[in-house]
């Protein structure tokens, strides 16, 4: 869309823009940020500036439950050309998601976990199979997906409030509420001028899960978004995220390599094998919320996922639980 040598030369008035969003959706650049942050005025105004023309307003509606999604996943295999050779990732995965459901994938490293979600996001699509969210073709990214990294690629030089707005307009009264709303969904509330560097890890991974909300997400994917913190701090966002699924009623694809966690979260874990990746086992966990990590049928989930992990693969035969 954009001339990468255009924007090199300074040809394109909104360069700051295209590397935000490219830094959003990959968390890497093709070309870097300059060696220090926009110069001041560009703050003065907060996004208004940097984002330009191409800033906008939304219309959010009054009613806070989101839209939720089915989603259908049929025979889907994925592979990886590498010096002539095929590394075969995902193997004749078949997955039926229902709307609202809590979903968590684990299993051992090189096993697809990741590579499963970019393709749900729609940021992978060199693959072979059915991706259907609501009877329609995933066929690249879109607002109705939100996907949240193991980092959280904030924009250093905007605030909270700029971070979780991006390209929406600050000033928009409607967008303003919102982000109030969803600062204070995920503990926020007073830090709204706080840049960055001044937060966190687990404050500033609680600032990326509000800005994929606001964009109202029928499904929202998390890559071990979690993995990076502390004990106390990732038992803090288990609960945060938890508050915000009820609130929002959205579809979650969770991955993470924590049994704890995914029993202490899901509706259903999906254990993967690797090499390639398969779906080994599923585990309906029928606990009721909140979660006691303690209580004897919590364990029992545990020790069944283990189970399920250090299994020896079956040939045509997976098991459900």
């Amino acid at each position: 869309m954009y001339d990468i040598e255009n924007i090199r030369k300074g040809l394109f008035p909104d360069k700051y823009l295209l590397l935000a969003l490219e830094y959003m959706s990959t968390g890497q650049l093709e070309t870097p940020f300059p060696r220090f942050a926009p110069p001041r005025s560009m703050h003065k105004d907060g996004v208004s500036i940097l984002m330009g023309t191409r800033q906008r307003n939304i219309s959010f509606s009054r009613r806070r439950v989101m839209a939720s999604a089915a989603l259908h996943i049929q025979n889907l295999n994925k592979g990886f050309h590498t010096n002539g050779n095929v590394t075969h990732v995902l193997n004749r995965i078949g997955l039926t998601i229902n709307e609202n459901e809590f979903i968590t994938f684990i299993g051992p490293s090189g096993c697809g976990k990741s590579t499963l979600l970019r393709i749900v996001a729609g940021l992978d699509q060199a693959y072979d199979g059915t991706v259907e969210i609501n009877g329609k073709q995933v066929t690249g990214p879109s607002r109705d997906k939100g996907f949240i990294f193991q980092e959280h690629r904030l924009f250093p030089w905007l605030t909270v409030e700029e971070n979780l707005a991006a390209d929406y307009n600050l000033k928009d009264p409607k967008v303003r509420t919102k982000v109030s709303e969803l600062i204070k969904t995920v503990r926020l509330t007073g830090f709204e001028k706080a840049y960055p560097k001044q937060l966190s890890g687990g404050m500033a991974q609680r600032v990326a899960i509000a800005r994929a909300l606001l964009r109202n997400p029928q499904v929202l994917l998390l890559d071990e978004p979690f993995g990076a913190l502390d004990a106390f701090t990732r038992s803090h966002l288990q609960e945060v995220l938890l508050d915000v699924w009820r609130e929002n009623q959205t579809t979650v694809l969770f991955v993470t390599h924590d049994i704890d966690e995914a029993v202490f979260l899901s509706n259903k874990v999906v254990v993967l094998d690797a090499r390639p990746g398969t779906v080994k086992a599923t585990f309906q966990i029928d606990l009721p919320y909140p979660r006691n990590r303690t209580n004897h049928s919590f364990q029992q989930y545990r020790l069944g996922i283990l189970e399920a992990l250090e299994a020896p693969r079956q040939t045509d035969n997976d098991w459900e639980i």
